[in-house]
C-alpha cells in the first residue's frame, strides 16, 4: 500500500466479483485506491488514521480543558503551559498535572479532551504546547512465540504499520529486514516473525491498524469507481423493454454511513 492509502490491491481485487486474477488493471486500481483515499480523509476532515506524532500551539483561554485536533489519543509526551512543562497526574487524583480523557472507541468523531488538576490554561497568545501522539493504534498486545517453527505471530487487529516489540516485563526488541536473530523480529503484512532463540517467550506487538469499516467503504466506493467506466456519463438504459437506473452520487449511502461516525465534528 502506498502511504495514505487505506486499502491494498489485493483486498479491491477480492471484493470485485468475481474476483479479479488478471494484473492488466492493476495500475488503474492502484490510482483509484489513492483517489478514493484521499476522497474519504477530505470526507472524514482527518489528516491521516494511523499512528503519528502531533505538536499543538494552542491559545489559553483561562480554563481547565483542552480539546485535541486529533484522536484518538495513544500518548502525551509533553505539555507546557506558559513555558513550565506540567506533568502526568500521578497515582490517585489528588495529585496536580494533566489527565487525558479516556476514547470509548464508539464516540469516533469525538476528539478527546486534555483536563488539568491543580493547574489552568491561563489566556494568551499561543502559549500552550502539546506534543502527543494520536491515530487507531493497539499497545502492548500480548502474545506468545510459538514453541515451534515457525516462529510467527499475527495481529488480532487489521495490522497497517509496526510500531515496536517488546518483551512482556521490559526490554525491546529491535526490527531487522533480514532473518531475526535473537531479541530481533522482522514483520510483513501483519505478520511477526521471531527468532527461534525467543520461542517460547511471551511478547507485546504495537502496532497502527485501520478500522475496518474504514478500510471496506474505500473498497466498495473504488470497485464503484471501477465499475463506472463503462458507463460514463449515464443516468439509465433501456435493455430489452428495462431501465436500468445507475447511482449519482459521490458514494454509495452505505458507505457514507459507515464512515459517519468517524467523521469530524468540529475542530477544536
Amino acid at each position: 500500500m502506498a502511504a495514505g492509502d487505506l486499502t491494498s490491491l489485493a483486498n479491491v481485487k477480492a471484493w470485485l466479483s468475481p474476483p479479479l486474477t488478471s494484473t492488466a488493471d492493476d495500475a488503474l486500481l492502484t490510482r483509484l485506491i489513492s483517489a478514493a483515499s484521499r476522497f474519504i480523509l477530505g470526507y472524514l476532515d482527518r489528516p491521516v488514521l494511523l499512528a503519528q506524532p502531533y505538536a499543538e500551539t494552542r491559545d489559553g483561554l483561562g480554563n481547565r480543558t483542552l480539546l485535541l485536533r486529533q484522536w484518538p489519543v495513544v500518548s502525551i509526551a509533553s505539555l507546557t503551559v506558559d513555558g513550565n512543562l506540567v506533568p502526568a497526574v500521578a497515582a490517585g487524583l489528588s495529585a496536580a498535572g494533566w489527565l487525558l480523557d479516556g476514547w470509548d472507541g464508539w464516540s469516533a468523531g469525538q476528539p478527546q479532551a486534555l483536563s488539568l488538576i491543580g493547574y489552568a490554561f491561563p489566556r494568551g497568545r499561543q502559549n500552550v504546547a502539546i506534543g502527543y501522539t494520536a491515530g487507531y493504534a493497539v499497545t502492548g498486545e500480548q502474545q506468545t512465540v510459538p514453541s515451534a517453527a515457525p516462529y510467527t505471530l499475527t495481529t488480532l487487529r487489521s495490522w497497517a504499520a509496526d510500531l515496536g516489540v517488546a518483551y512482556v516485563g521490559g526490554g525491546a526488541l529491535a526490527p531487522t529486514p533480514g532473518t531475526p536473530a535473537q531479541g530481533q523480529y522482522n514483520v510483513a503484512g501483519g505478520v511477526y516473525t521471531f527468532s527461534a532463540a525467543d520461542a517460547g517467550r511471551a511478547v507485546a506487538l504495537s502496532y497502527s491498524y485501520l478500522p475496518l469499516e474504514i478500510e471496506q467503504a474505500c473498497i466498495e466506493l473504488v470497485a464503484l469507481r471501477y465499475q463506472e467506466r463503462q458507463r460514463i456519463g449515464q443516468v439509465s438504459k433501456s435493455l430489452a423493454g428495462e431501465v436500468v437506473a445507475f447511482t449519482q452520487k459521490d458514494m454509495q449511502d452505505d458507505v457514507a454511513a459507515a464512515l459517519a461516525p468517524y467523521r469530524r465534528v468540529f475542530t477544536p
